[in-house]
């Protein structure tokens, strides 16, 4: 296993020729700029994570499959999180109709109570 500073090395070289690559790749898969901007900088952060950076048979290849990998991961998390928020909604709104009867029927138990 190669030391970090030619780990870190061989990740700044790989950033410097393939940074547009990467971005191109995220935002075409997103189309948003800070989602392809969060998304190529996890994409170097998992490349200088990986044990040895030299055992990558095509960089570039794989820089484009784990920045497509985790464009999908960022997608299910928006969807999961859009329809937490839903639910979440949908409960309020229930809680909100429930809320007038609720006074109802406390407006019931104090009349009931004066007689």
């Amino acid at each position: 296993m190669p030391d970090t500073t030619t780990r870190i090395t061989t990740v700044e070289a790989a950033i410097d020729s393939y940074h547009a690559l990467v971005y191109r790749v995220a935002y075409r898969a997103l189309g948003n700029r800070a989602d392809a901007e969060d998304t190529t900088q996890e994409v170097f952060l998992r490349l200088l994570r990986q044990g040895s950076v030299t055992k990558i048979q095509s960089l570039q290849a794989w820089l484009v499959r784990v920045t497509l990998n985790t464009a999908r991961n960022l997608i299910r998390g928006h969807s999961n999180r859009r329809r937490r928020e839903a639910r979440w909604a949908t409960a309020m709104d229930a809680r909100q109709e429930e809320a007038p009867a609720m006074q109802d029927s406390e407006k019931v138990t104090a009349a009931i109570a004066t007689l």
